[in-house]
């Protein structure tokens, strides 16, 4: 068969060109050799212009096609290679938006090389999965960290519809126990084990299915651990519970929430549930905190109880302590033996001891004090030092900082009290006003305060008020007893006198009375109508003196009768009548003496 080069032109020896059909005939006549185009030797360099003939299948035509036109060429069927190899199929790396390897009519979606090593593939112009040079496979993402890496950045606030990452789906008809989700397994020849993570499904519409989840066994099958059901149920099988050991893995501690029991080391029998409680625990024991930083601070102290936010925080060695509120014994560090109850009781409790505090704000500002009671809200406030003291009822003993062994039962009783001590006060407001005033002992509603404060007790001590409203002479009195308030008509007892102690070794200075007819001489026993400028006693008739009429007939006498008259409130005077008894007992002797000397003279 002859050879044919660019520019050749030749006939068939009878006339004309050569055309299709005779193209043909000379083809089908030639016999193919053995390396018809193997044995030629390439061009060197073929041109953009260089033609190639093809004839169509009619044979009715001779066309021709340009190298360069051969590569725009849409190359379509099957290649089928059975006389050789297909070694490399080689093309541009392209890009997201215009892939290398693309399909018919869809120029943005494809295979694209985005770097060496990797493959990437792209769906409407954007990137949708790769995989880099690692083997790492990335989907959502361009820079996969694990095997398999899926991420999704859309934004979905309705968790039923939620965008998903991954779906698995099952559509078998459900009879009830389909699994649908997704096994883990390790398989290694020693430890094989497999668990599970699903839906379970249960048959019924109503209920849907279950997610399940299942760990393996000894023998390394899954088995169920884990049920929540559509109610919301969280179900653990097996008679199992949710544990953490907490740092240390001891077994005998219990640790739930991020930090919590987070510094063990062999601290045991520990309950820990909330964030960071029994954060700093390392030897501690028979500790249990609930709530957000209880007992955080906590290192040694053993057997401390802690339920609420913050409640003994800054326990660090202290023991034996139960906090039970909001930031209860929020300070305590080594204080021992207190138990509060109500938020911020026994805030500010360091290394104070013994102390019991039930009520919000109960001791709050109590810091070193030991062996106080208080039960009320804000009952001994403001106590820092002061020990031995009992505050039973709202702001009792509110304001006592110092102050010692003072016992306070009702609302505001010894509320203003200070540095007062050994006072007992029981009854709303009693003793309400005192400060320092010390051995006072009241009973009854605003027993040592009075109506609106008036003559209330301040300063003074050893005074007793039993009664609604009963007071002393004033309110820096010292040394009195008040039965009853303005209103009292009637003392009633069994006995009509008073006993009092009048040994003669506990008496000096002894002297007979000079006198007494004199005085006796000038009182001025009157009948009267009580109208108190209180209020307290009104229209109610009685003899007896005036105080003032007393204190007058003292003077002119110039015998002056030791508390006949209290004038310790110049407002409100006050007599003692049976003060008089000694000066009467005189003058009954003195008008005893005339009459035997008129007896005698008769007898002259």
């Amino acid at each position: 068969m002859a050879s044919f080069s660019k520019g050749t032109s030749f006939t068939d020896g009878v006339t004309g060109d050569v055309t299709a059909a005779k193209l043909h005939a000379l083809v089908d006549a030639a016999t193919p050799v053995q390396g018809f185009i193997t044995d030629r030797t390439a061009e060197a360099t073929v041109a953009s212009d260089d033609v190639l003939l093809i004839s169509d299948t009619s044979e009715a035509a001779l066309n021709k096609m340009t190298v360069a036109n051969l590569f725009k060429a849409e190359l379509t069927g099957t290649i089928n290679s059975t006389a050789g190899t297909i070694t490399a199929l080689t093309t541009g790396t392209g890009s997201a938006a215009s892939p290398a390897i693309v399909p018919t009519g869809d120029t943005n979606t494809g295979i694209f090389f985005p770097a060496a090593d990797t493959i990437a593939f792209a769906e409407g112009g954007t990137e949708a999965m790769r995989i880099d040079s690692s083997g790492n496979v990335g989907i959502g993402t361009s820079s996969p960290s694990a095997n398999l890496q899926i991420s999704k950045s859309t934004s979905q606030t309705n968790i039923d519809n939620a965008a998903q990452a991954v779906a698995i789906l099952n559509t078998a008809a459900d009879t009830g126990g389909n699994l649908t989700g997704i096994r883990l397994r390790q398989q290694n020849g020693i430890n094989d084990a497999q668990s599970f993570i699903g839906l379970s499904s249960t048959g019924n519409s109503a209920t849907r299915a279950n997610l399940v989840i299942a760990a393996p066994n000894t023998s390394g099958n899954a088995t169920e651990r884990l049920r929540i059901d559509s109610s919301g149920n969280v179900i653990l099988t097996g008679n199992k519970s949710l544990i953490s050991r907490g740092a240390g893995g001891v077994s005998t501690n219990s640790a739930i929430g991020e930090g919590a029991l987070q510094a063990n080391t062999t601290g045991y029998y520990n309950t820990a549930n909330g964030v960071n409680a029994l954060f700093s625990n390392t030897t501690g024991y028979a500790n249990t905190a609930n709530g957000v930083n209880a007992l955080y601070s906590n290192t040694t102290g053993v057997n401390n109880t802690a339920n609420g936010l913050q409640a003994l925080a800054s326990n660090t060695t202290g023991y034996s302590n139960t906090a039970n509120g909001y930031e209860t014994l929020y300070s305590n560090t080594t204080g021992y033996n207190n138990t509060a109850n109500g938020v911020s009781a026994l805030y500010y409790n360091t290394t104070g001891q013994n102390n019991t505090a039930n009520g919000v704000n109960a001791l709050y500002s109590n810091t070193t004090g030991y062996l106080n009671t208080a039960n009320g809200l804000q009952a001994l406030y403001s106590n820092t030092t002061g020990v031995y003291n009992t505050a039973n009822g709202y702001a009792a003993l509110f304001s006592n900082t110092t102050g010692q062994n003072n016992t306070a039962n009702g609302q505001s009783a010894l509320v203003s009290n200070t540095t007062g001590f050994s006072n007992t006060a029981n009854g709303v407001s009693a003793l309400y006003s005192n400060t320092t005033g010390n051995y006072n002992t009241s009973l009854g509603f605003q027993a040592g305060y009075g109506a609106n404060g008036t003559n209330a007790n301040t300063t003074g001590s050893n005074n007793t008020f039993i009664g609604n409203e009963a007071v002393g002479t004033s309110s820096t009195a010292s040394n009195v007893i008040t039965l009853g308030n303005g209103s009292i008509a009637t003392l009633r007892c069994q006995v009509t006198t008073i006993t009092g102690l009048s040994d003669r070794r506990d008496k000096k200075d002894i002297a007979p009375l000079s006198s007494g007819l004199g005085l006796v001489n000038l009182l001025k026993p009157v009948s009267f109508v009580w109208n108190a400028r209180d209020g307290k006693k009104v229209d109610v008739p009685e003899i007896g003196f005036i105080a003032q009429d007393l204190q007058e007939a003292q003077a002119q006498s110039g015998l002056n009768v030791p508390n006949l008259v209290h004038d310790d409130n110049p407002d409100k005077l006050e007599a003692s009548p049976a003060t008089l008894i000694p000066v009467l007992v005189r003058a009954v002797q003195e008008l005893s003496e005339k009459v035997s000397q008129l007896e005698a003279k008769l007898k002259e």
